[in-house]
């Protein structure tokens, strides 16, 4: 395993309290960010940490019916989904091996808690996410998979 003899804490947050978060940490720890946002979000993350920038919507095709998601797939929307490239994305910016990692969404909802959750288990990291949160299951999905085949 890649990341065997690697602890990391995972922070979960939104837009809104990520500022304050990366204030109050302990900086002469090893930090990263994954900021997920929306396509036209206009929210900067004004951070001296290496920073991971995804631009995705909250769509989790798993959770909808056969008639959603084939409106979805074949409209705009499909080229704005999480996808196994983004997934690569995250898991190419893991290898920096982070004391804190700050994985944060436009709510901290969905999309964030659905990436931590998914580098949680494949680190063996004990998370709470899924009962605290409502991940989204495409995204942890997709990122469990591509995670597992490294």
């Amino acid at each position: 395993m890649l990341y065997s003899s690697f602890v990391m804490k995972i922070i979960v947050t939104n837009v809104d309290s990520v500022h304050k978060i990366i204030k109050n940490l302990d900086h002469s720890q090893k930090i990263g960010i994954i900021s997920v946002l929306s396509k036209d979000s206009k929210f900067v993350l004004d951070s001296k940490f290496s920073t991971l920038h995804l631009k995705f919507v909250d769509i989790d095709l798993l959770s909808l019916d056969e008639e959603t998601v084939a409106f979805i797939t074949n409209s705009s929307w499909n080229e704005q989904l999480f996808t196994t490239q983004i997934a690569k994305q995250i898991k190419d910016f893991l290898n920096d091996k982070f004391d804190i990692l700050i994985v944060h969404c436009e709510a901290g909802i969905s999309r964030s808690p659905a990436i931590a959750a998914a580098i949680s288990e494949f680190l063996n990291i004990p998370h709470n996410f899924f009962q605290t949160h409502l991940p989204n299951k495409m995204v942890f999905e997709i990122l469990q998979n591509v995670l597992k085949n490294s």
